[in-house]
């Protein structure tokens, strides 16, 4: 008998938010949004364009400067590793899985093995911590 009770109370609240004016205003907002998509997307590959194209326009001398040669060198790994760091750690469920196939990744690279053998490593690690229960 409660759980109908509990059941009619969450459709009321599920009609009373659908049928509220602020999600009604929220909808109407949204509608108008959706008529200027291409818009945004026609900026956004502008400013894309732009931030790839203008250096190379600007630009066309060597850079001899061995601070900024030194700084450029680093921007690809710098970029990989912050796209690539977050989904680590998020990517199993559980931290204790990700960390430990993680630290196995690490030492596997470490030792200068091949890159099967660490993805492979970090998934066999990863697999033992979450069936030890981790």
């Amino acid at each position: 008998m409660q759980t109908n009770d509990i059941q009619k109370s969450l459709k009321k609240e599920k009609t009373v938010c659908y049928n509220s004016p602020a999600t009604t205003n929220a909808m109407e907002e949204n509608k108008g949004m959706q008529g200027n998509i291409y818009l945004y997307i026609i900026v956004m590959a502008l400013v894309t364009y732009a931030v790839r194209a203008l250096p190379l326009t600007i630009i066309r001398k060597k850079i001899t400067s061995r601070y900024i040669q030194s700084f450029l060198y680093y921007v690809p790994y710098a970029t990989l590793a912050a796209m690539t760091f977050p989904a680590i750690l998020y990517s199993t469920g559980s931290m204790a899985t990700a960390a430990g196939g993680f630290a196995a990744a690490l030492l596997l690279a470490y030792k200068n093995k091949s890159l099967i053998i660490v993805a492979f490593g970090a998934c066999a690690v990863s697999f033992l911590i979450s069936l030890i229960g981790g």
